[in-house]
């Protein structure tokens, strides 16, 4: 009787030990969930109440929709689309828009289609201005992003420009075959240069041509001129004129839901997908298909079981 009673105790500590181990560990792992959310989405250490969550996941939304992840999010958004730091806050058109649309809750496509221009602020290093304008094209026909990347292309091609465009839109990366200052156009018919300047796919001389013109090299003075060299193949082909047209196919494209995907995977991760990422990667292009916000793209990969693991 004695030893029946001995195993029973025993049983009912390996018991409780048993319990105690699992609420531990699901204790953990709600804390480790409620820290790498906080992290990633806004840059803080988690909340008290965060932390104390049963499930840190369903207070995405709310963090989403918080001033803090619109900052740090329109400062990852600027960081990706320039290499480097404007010299004045006009010229980061890109960290102004982003905030106005996540401000706004604005489909993401007005980052590049959107009736905005973003202006200079009343001092050099006020923040800039996000105005509504008929002729705007989200921030591509703001003054000061399009001195900054107009270029030193001999006959003014903005050629800068057009690869901006393609990068910042479908994340397009192409890696110049030599380093030229100003080569012509004969030059860039050459071998080592065709390939990425005279295709019918992204075409860097095709897409400058339906762009405006940069006429003059001082900043201060630069205007830019209207094409005039009619429809040019762009995007596999498709006969186009201006810059509107091009912008508006990239983001009606296939291509773009995809970057905009590859960019909420690089901000939550620090990097591109992988390959076994292939469901959590189809539910953000999902929900960005139907809501058109690059929040729900985040929020459908940090909702994801296999975020907090």
């Amino acid at each position: 009787m004695a030893l029946r009673l001995s195993n029973r105790i025993v049983l009912v500590l390996a018991a409780t030990v048993f319990v105690a181990s699992t609420a531990s560990a699901q204790n953990e792992a709600r804390e480790r969930c409620a820290t790498r959310l906080s992290g990633s989405l806004l840059g803080q250490t988690p909340t008290t109440a965060l932390l104390g969550a049963t499930n840190p996941q369903t207070s995405v939304d709310a963090m989403i929709a918080t001033p803090v992840f619109q900052e740090k999010f329109s400062r990852f958004i600027n960081a990706k689309l320039n290499d480097d730091p404007g010299e004045t806050p006009a010229e980061d058109a890109s960290y102004s828009l982003a905030k106005y649309v996540l401000q706004n809750n604005r489909p993401w496509r007005d980052m590049f289609i959107g009736l905005y221009r973003v202006n200079p602020g009343a001092t050099a290093t006020a923040d800039a201005v996000v105005a509504a304008d008929p002729n705007g094209l989200g921030y591509f026909r703001s003054r000061a992003w399009m001195v900054r990347y107009a270029g030193n292309e001999l006959d003014g091609y903005r050629i800068n420009a057009a690869y901006r465009m393609m990068n910042n839109v479908l994340g397009l990366k192409l890696v110049a075959a030599v380093n030229t200052n100003g080569v012509n156009a004969a030059g860039r018919m050459q071998a080592a240069c065709a390939g990425c300047h005279y295709n019918n796919t992204f075409g860097l001389d095709y897409v400058s041509k339906i762009l405006s013109r940069r006429v003059g090299t001082d900043a201060a003075t630069m205007t830019f001129r209207a094409p005039s060299e009619g429809p040019q193949p762009v995007l596999g082909g498709m006969m186009l004129s201006d810059d509107k047209a091009f912008v508006t196919a990239m983001v009606n494209s296939t291509d773009f839901k995809f970057n905009v995907c590859r960019t909420a995977m690089e901000f939550l991760y620090a990097r591109a997908e992988f390959k076994c990422e292939g469901p959590v990667f189809d539910a953000c292009m999902a929900s960005f298909d139907t809501t058109s916000t690059i929040q729900s793209a985040v929020a459908a990969i940090a909702k994801d079981p296999g975020f907090c693991q």
